[in-house]
C-alpha cells in the first residue's frame, strides 16, 4: 500500500492548469489586474498633458503676438488736430531700441518753458492714438507730451509683445530721449493697462517726478491666470486656479521658444524699491485684472503709492465714469509733484 503524502509534501505540491491566471503567483495575478488600469491612466494623462501643452502654446503665441492695429492717416490727422487746438507742434519721432527694433512716437512740443513732459503709454493691442484725449488735456494745461507706440504695436516694429521684459528698456530709452531735450524740467508718465504695468516696472530705474497708472497688474502670472480663466468662461477664484497649469506651461514655452522670462514681469517688485510717487487708479468694475492688485501695489510701498478707487469704472474707463473728477485728480497729482 502507498502511504498518504505528508503535510509538507501537500504544501509543496503544484497543481498544473492550462489557465494562465492559475499558473501565476498571487503577486503576478495582482500585477496582471493592475497593469491595464495603470496603462489606461498613463495614456489618459499623456493625452491630457498633450492637450494642455497645445493649449498653452496657443495661449503663449496669442499673448506674444497681439492683434496689429496701425496708426493710419486718420490717427495722424487726429494728432495734428489736437496739436493745432492746443497751439503746439507735433512730430513723428523714431527711436532705435537696444536690440535694433525701430519704434515711433508723437512728440507734442510747445515753445519756451513748460510744466514738464508727460510720457503717455497705451495698453495691449492699442496704439498711441488712444492717448490723444489725455494728451489734449495735458497740452491745454501747459505740459509737453510724448506718446510712443510699444514694440509690436502701431507704428513700432518688433515681432513680439513681451509685457515689460523688453519694453521696460524701451521705456527707459524714451525717458532718456525726453530728459536729454529738457533736462531742467520734470518728466512724468501716465500709463493704461499694459502701459501702466510696464511703467511700474521701470520705477526702480527712472526717477520720474511722478507717475499715474490706471488698471495695472501686480504680477504678470496673476494677470495671465485671470485672463485665461475668463477665456474658459470661469470667474475668480475658480478660474485662476484651473488656469494655473495652462499658464505655467505657457510661461515655460515662452522661455524655451523665445528665451523670455515672462514670469519676471512683475510691477510689484519694482514698485517696492521705487522712490517715485505713484497714483494707481483702480477701476471698480474691471474684469481683466486681478481684484486687489491695486491694494497689493500700495502695500508694497505705502509711502509712495496711493490708490484712487473708481467704483463704477470698467477697464481703463475711469475718465468715462468720473468725467469731472478724473481730470481734476490727474492734474492735481502732477502739479503736486513738480
Amino acid at each position: 500500500m502507498v502511504p498518504p503524502p505528508s503535510r509538507s509534501a501537500r504544501r509543496l505540491s503544484i497543481v498544473w492548469s492550462q489557465d494562465d491566471a492559475r499558473r501565476r503567483t498571487r503577486a503576478g495575478r495582482a500585477v496582471a489586474r493592475v497593469v491595464p488600469s495603470l496603462l489606461k491612466a498613463l495614456a489618459a494623462a499623456t493625452l491630457l498633458g498633450f492637450v494642455c501643452l497645445v493649449i498653452a502654446m496657443a495661449l503663449a503665441e496669442q499673448a506674444l503676438h497681439p492683434p496689429a492695429r496701425a496708426v493710419g492717416p486718420g490717427e495722424q490727422a487726429a494728432a495734428r488736430r489736437v496739436a493745432a487746438e492746443s497751439g503746439v507742434a507735433v512730430s513723428d519721432v523714431p527711436l532705435v531700441a537696444r536690440d535694433g527694433v525701430l519704434m515711433r512716437a508723437w512728440s507734442f512740443e510747445r515753445p519756451g518753458r513748460s510744466r514738464g513732459t508727460v510720457l503717455l503709454l497705451h495698453g495691449l493691442g492699442d496704439t498711441r492714438a488712444s492717448q490723444l484725449p489725455l494728451a489734449h488735456l495735458l497740452l491745454e494745461h501747459g505740459y509737453r507730451v510724448l506718446a510712443p507706440d510699444w514694440r509690436a504695436h502701431g507704428g513700432s516694429g518688433g515681432p513680439l509683445a513681451t509685457y515689460g521684459v523688453l519694453e521696460r528698456a524701451d521705456l527707459l530709452e524714451w525717458a532718456a530721449w525726453a530728459r536729454d531735450r529738457r533736462p531742467d524740467e520734470c518728466l512724468f508718465a501716465a500709463g493704461a493697462s499694459l502701459g501702466a504695468a510696464i511703467l511700474l516696472q521701470a520705477l526702480d530705474a527712472e526717477p520720474f517726478c511722478a507717475a499715474i497708472a490706471e488698471a495695472p497688474y501686480a504680477t504678470f502670472r496673476g494677470a495671465a491666470r485671470v485672463r485665461v480663466g475668463r477665456n474658459f468662461g470661469l470667474s475668480p477664484p475658480l478660474g485662476p486656479i484651473l488656469a494655473a497649469p495652462f499658464v505655467e506651461a505657457a510661461l515655460a514655452y515662452a522661455r524655451l521658444r523665445y528665451g523670455l522670462a515672462m514670469g519676471h514681469a512683475n510691477p510689484v517688485d519694482a514698485v517696492a524699491h521705487g522712490r517715485v510717487y505713484v497714483l494707481v487708479i483702480e477701476d471698480g468694475e474691471d474684469d481683466r485684472m486681478p481684484a486687489g492688485d491695486a491694494a497689493r501695489l500700495a502695500a508694497a510701498n505705502p509711502r509712495h503709492v496711493s490708490v484712487w478707487h473708481v467704483a463704477a469704472a470698467r477697464h481703463v474707463r475711469a475718465w468715462a465714469a468720473e468725467p469731472q473728477e478724473y481730470p481734476r485728480r490727474v492734474l492735481a497729482f502732477l502739479a503736486a509733484h513738480q
